[in-house]
């Protein structure tokens, strides 16, 4: 990712960004455990591990660009020369194009975070059952890809809708890998030899 950011060589540039993000999410929903938990402490916990430094950084970002501007002479590089601070806070809030913000660095922050919330939904409401999950997932990332044929904005720009229901795509087919991999470890985990003794056995199984 930090090389796709650097620039360079073009066909490199363009391979990385083919399947760093993808990526980015598929790993998220392999180490994420969507069934652990309450739903309030799990979209809690989101919040505050993805949005509270989303809104921080984007306040930071944003005082530090109005006290730039004020400094005569100084050329902003996200072309911000007219945009007064209570402009910007809008534009965070309201609909605007993500690559002329400076903001637009972490729109994978809230993604995340609605992506997240979208396929904890799916979890719960299917009670785990991965093909149902897998089912739902893949209508909704359909709908993702038509928003993305149409161009569709959102009237609120950190909810792209585009991009999560993408993104919850790629994080369900990494929670499909996670639940298979430790399926099969689960399986093939070899029981202690006290587990044989027909007595124990329920016993024993409760702690593999």
């Amino acid at each position: 990712m930090v090389v796709g950011h650097c620039g360079g060589n073009s066909w490199i540039v363009s391979f990385i960004y083919a399947f760093h993000m993808p990526a980015f999410f598929f790993i998220t929903g392999f180490l994420t455990d969507f069934s652990k938990g309450r739903s309030l402490s799990f979209v809690v916990r989101k919040f505050i591990n993805l949005l509270v430094p989303f809104f921080f950084l984007a306040f930071f970002f944003l005082s530090v660009k109005a006290i730039l501007l004020t400094i005569p002479g100084y050329q902003s590089p996200f072309g911000w020369q007219d945009v007064s601070y209570g402009d910007a806070l809008r534009l965070l809030f309201t609909r605007g194009d993500v690559y002329s913000q400076p903001l637009g660095t972490f729109w994978f922050l809230p993604c995340m975070f609605f992506s997240l919330l979208i396929l904890r939904l799916l979890v719960v409401a299917c009670h785990g059952h991965r093909g149902l999950v897998f089912l739902f997932s893949s209508a909704v990332a359909i709908l993702g890809f038509y928003l993305l044929s149409i161009d569709y904005q959102p009237f609120i720009w950190i909810l792209r809708p585009k991009q999560v229901f993408i993104a919850q795509y790629m994080m369900c087919l990494g929670w499909l890998v996670r639940k298979s991999v430790l399926r099969e470890k689960y399986l093939n985990q070899k029981p202690p030899s006290f587990a044989s003794r027909p007595s124990l056995f329920p016993l024993a199984y409760c702690f593999i």
